[in-house]
């Protein structure tokens, strides 16, 4: 190891020597500036018109540009530049399309194990280069999503739902609940964890409805850990189920935004059992659930009536070892088929299901994963 870092210093030497003999090296050139840094393309997305999207900087104006590009023409033009809007926004920062392209959402970068926004919001128009909304800046405000018609932003507080109409401004909260141990639409350490989930609530398809998971957290046991932020460390409080500890109970909800009212989906969820995945079909009073016990070796999937919160079992799966959780699941708009992977014969293959959750046809087979 200390031979690796001591070539990399070496080789940063032999670059700066052979540029310029006069400049000074230091530490924070090395490690805080971007001087040598390889070239990538930082927050890469697509947006609706089937172009891609990044950031670009230029170290001379010190000007930060989203640009995007037309993959056919290679074409790359500028969306959107720091210095013509009022609002500077950073490289790296994380920013989000609209589903329409008129919009880009711009927050800060909370620590988890994906990119999660958090902090203050400010909603940009992207032709008219004019910052339309920001969201006052709360340590506690995070993971804002666009409503899928692009009216209304979505994101937790304090535990709680709320959403904001962009034209407006006009905010609405949804839940009421929320607190250390009750958290709405936000989620504790073991589902970011084990499920590499962040977004503990997504829109409905017709832009009404939320669902979201409800952690209730009071009776998992608490531990500390350790900052290492000094000589003298501090440590904070971590909702933590260590092997055979408590896991948080949780309920699934469908919230109108509307009128604000909840109504609770019906998945018989006993104490050690998970909701590693949730999500709308094209039909938006039809939600999926799936359910995954704590050994993680059964998984079931249930459709659930959102209005009613009826639901009914349609697949099961169960395996003498562990079961994977993916985002695979995709429902057709066609016809009332969803798209299904499974490595229930052993390799990782595609199958299609009608809504009874009878075999309509595997795509693919064969001793190879897909």
């Amino acid at each position: 190891m200390i031979k690796r870092i001591n070539l990399f210093l070496f080789s940063i030497v032999l670059i700066v020597n052979s540029t310029s003999a006069q400049e000074e090296l230091t530490l924070d050139k090395i490690f805080k500036s971007r001087d040598f840094m390889p070239a990538a393309l930082s927050q890469l997305q697509w947006n609706s018109e089937n172009k891609f999207s990044f950031y670009k900087n230029d170290p001379e104006t010190k000007t930060v540009s989203i640009v995007a590009v037309n993959p056919e023409t290679k074409e790359e033009t500028v969306v959107l530049s720091n210095n013509e809007i009022d609002y500077k926004f950073k490289y790296g920062q994380i920013y989000k399309w609209s589903p329409d392209s008129k919009f880009i959402l711009f927050t800060e970068k909370l620590n988890a194990r994906r990119d999660k926004s958090g902090g203050k919001f400010v909603i940009v128009d992207v032709e008219k280069k004019k910052v339309l909304l920001e969201i006052t800046d709360q340590d506690d405000q995070e993971l804002a999503q666009f409503s899928p018609d692009s009216k209304k932003l979505g994101f937790v507080r304090s535990h709680n739902l709320f959403v904001v109409d962009i034209e407006s401004g006009t905010e609405t909260q949804l839940t009421f609940d929320g607190n250390e141990n009750i958290l709405n639409g936000t989620f504790d350490w073991v589902y970011e964890e084990e499920f590499s989930i962040i977004y503990a609530w997504e829109w409905g398809t017709d832009s009404r409805q939320i669902t979201y998971w409800q952690l209730d957290q009071t009776k998992v046991p608490t531990v500390q850990i350790a900052t290492w932020d000094s000589l003298y460390f501090s440590a904070f409080d971590l909702k933590y189920p260590k092997a055979g500890g408590t896991n948080p109970n949780i309920k699934i909800g469908v919230v109108n935004v509307d009128n604000q009212k909840t109504t609770w989906m019906n998945v018989e969820l006993q104490e050690d059992f998970y909701i590693p995945r949730i999500k709308f079909s094209n039909n938006p009073n039809l939600l999926s659930v799936q359910r995954l016990n704590r050994d993680q070796n059964i998984l079931e999937l249930l459709l659930c009536d959102t209005k009613t919160g009826e639901s009914k079992v349609v697949l099961k799966e169960e395996y003498k070892t562990w079961i994977k959780v993916d985002d695979n699941l995709t429902f057709l708009k066609e016809n009332d088929h969803f798209v299904w992977t499974s490595e229930i014969d052993g390799f990782n293959h595609i199958y299609i299901y009608d809504f009874d959750g009878t075999l309509v046809n595997q795509v693919t087979s064969g001793k190879f994963e897909v």
